[in-house]
């Protein structure tokens, strides 16, 4: 996330605090929602500050959420995002990377770590061992994150309903999420083939990739 878009997150945290409290609930929804689109992080800032605008001047005029913006937040939403220009490939691309290394930077430090308590119990330091099973598990547990948070984030106005049921795509997806986890547990329990590096080595590339990571978080709108 850009600097702009960092501070202009944070005058809309400050400008929500304005709207009626009645539709807190209702701007958390639509947040959640902007966030499964494929806005840039400016872009959702700026839909979402143009939408507290909205908000913070109907509970002037004694209006909620409803009224200002309708009853269907998903299609008030959708035409927002279809009304936008998409990101361009270049912007794209920053955001997967960062993802990726943001990813890889936070598996080498939680390697490094469990690396170091193991080499001091066992008297190995200043070597770590690797396991490949716990890296693919860490692989498939942040697959299946990422697929909760796009879930959840999708159905966000669903989830809210009164009275809703557990439908059958909640549980196709459950059993899928469910089954990542074990498999993620599954492969970092059986696959035992591991290899060996300095704690240094592997200190370096976790600081190199983080650094990479936070330039990126910078790069990206």
């Amino acid at each position: 996330m850009s600097r702009a878009s960092r501070r202009l997150r944070k005058i809309n945290n400050k400008m929500e605090y304005r709207i009626d409290p009645v539709d807190f609930d209702t701007m958390t929804d639509i947040e959640c929602y902007l966030e499964s689109t494929s806005l840039t992080d400016m872009q959702r800032q700026e839909v979402r500050r143009d939408i507290i605008d909205m908000l913070i001047d109907g509970r002037r005029r004694g209006w909620t959420a409803k009224d200002v913006i309708g009853r269907d937040y998903r299609a008030f939403c959708d035409d927002i995002v279809s009304a936008i220009a998409p990101a361009s490939f270049w912007l794209r691309t920053l955001g997967w990377m960062n993802s990726a290394f943001g990813f890889v930077a936070m598996m080498s430090w939680l390697l490094l770590i469990i690396g170091v308590i193991d080499g001091w119990r066992s008297g190995m330091l200043p070597y770590v061992t690797v396991r490949v099973g716990v890296l693919i598990a860490f692989a498939i547990y942040a697959v299946a994150a990422v697929g909760l948070v796009g879930y959840i984030s999708r159905h966000s106005f669903d989830m809210v309903k009164a009275h809703r049921k557990f439908s059958s795509r909640d549980a196709v997806f459950l059993v899928v999420y469910v089954l990542a986890l074990v498999s993620g547990t599954a492969m970092s329990t059986f696959v035992t083939v591991s290899f060996r590096m300095s704690a240094f080595t592997l200190a370096a590339i976790a600081i190199a990739v983080t650094a990479l990571a936070a330039f990126l978080d910078y790069r990206v709108e």
